[in-house]
């Protein structure tokens, strides 16, 4: 493997597992077996390895793919939002990893959290227009409008859940919540009532 890979690897799961700012240079490269000599041949800062770790993240299609992919795009979400339910310790990394970056890293968070607004407009674009084709979301809505307003509530949330501790589990299914009851036809919101046990 790359020795350009096996750093951003690394870095990537030891900064999750302990926070952007406790992670230092020497410990990559002691995890790694390798100098700090070695390491800054192919990064010149912590600041570079994180700019392109985060470049990673917003590169990653697995979401779009998914999203393409799946036969009932309610089910999914709900499963989706039940699998980060089910990783209650992943709410501290995420929110540890979104401190750090704001607090230590201002400006690459500022880019980041710009590009990802970018992005999951994007996601929310193809995941309305899936939800049309099967049928389940409504056809005459707004789509520009209701595009943008899941695009803010999506940012204005995920900042308001970090700034008060509020989990990323809670604040997932709270989106997808609003998101079916925006969007869903009668067809679709009685499927998505039957799968969270909503009585009608």
């Amino acid at each position: 493997m790359e020795l350009r890979t096996q750093i951003l690897d690394k870095a990537k799961q030891m900064f999750w597992d302990y926070g952007l700012k406790r992670v230092s240079i020497d410990d990559i490269c002691s995890e790694l077996r390798i100098s700090k000599k070695t390491f800054y041949t192919v990064f010149k800062t912590k600041n570079q390895l994180i700019e392109e770790i985060l470049e990673i993240i917003r590169k990653d299609k697995s979401l779009k793919l998914e999203i393409e992919n799946n036969d009932n795009i309610i089910e999914y979400l709900v499963i989706k939002s039940r699998g980060i339910r089910n990783r209650a310790k992943d709410d501290e990394k995420h929110a540890q990893m979104y401190f750090d970056l704001k607090k230590y890293y201002p400006s690459l968070f500022e880019e980041h959290f710009s590009l990802m607004k970018y992005n999951t407009g994007e996601t929310i674009d193809q995941l309305l227009q899936v939800g049309i084709n099967q049928g389940l979301f409504r056809p005459d809505f707004d789509f520009p409008l209701v595009k943008e307003l899941l695009n803010i509530i999506s940012f204005n949330l995920a900042e308001y859940g970090q700034a008060n501790g509020i989990p990323l589990s809670r604040f997932v299914e709270f989106s997808i919540d609003v998101i079916c009851r925006i969007v869903c036809n009668d067809k679709g919101l009685d499927y998505y009532k039957s799968l969270v046990g909503e009585n009608r």
